[in-house]
């Protein structure tokens, strides 16, 4: 399901609000990255000032987890204005992962065996240097979870 149904289950409450809104939902409900970047360039209205407008109204009619994504939103398509699409989506969490990070986390996708457990905390170190909290909160905070229960794991263990 996309965000936009997360979001919003009054899609009535905003629609004929906008010509901009059709493109807005579409977005919303993008289920990658690569695909909101290719929407993102068909539309480039999406990083109009009215498209923030119309942002910043959904954010007061929003409750605070939906305030919080379409802020992070906001932010992202202002990003795009500033520098870029491609180069916004490069930097965006969602975007593209350098390939020694994408290496690391397929490596942690998989079940680990107790006598392993300092290899896969190690790895854990290592991707968190390539995460930048202000670029990929998320990331980095399920990285620092996920590292923290490794951690919890080996000590049951050992």
């Amino acid at each position: 399901m996309g965000i936009f149904n997360r979001l919003f289950g009054k899609k009535e409450r905003v629609s004929g609000k906008s010509p901009i809104l059709p493109a807005l939902t579409a977005l919303l409900q993008t289920q990658s990255a690569r695909e909101g970047q290719r929407l993102l360039k068909q539309h480039p209205e999406l990083l109009s000032a009215e498209a923030d407008a119309l942002l910043g109204e959904l954010i007061k009619e929003s409750d605070r987890d939906q305030a919080e994504s379409l802020t992070e939103l906001r932010e992202f398509l202002l990003r795009c204005r500033e520098v870029g699409i491609d180069k916004a989506s490069a930097n965006q969490g969602g975007g593209l992962i350098p390939p020694e990070l994408a290496a690391i986390l397929c490596e942690l996708s998989h079940p680990v065996r107790p006598d392993k457990m300092p290899a896969r905390i190690r790895l854990f170190q290592r991707a968190l240097t390539l995460v930048r909290r202000e670029q990929a909160p998320m990331q980095w905070a399920t990285l620092h979870l996920e590292l923290g229960t490794s951690i919890c794991n080996s000590k049951k263990i050992g």
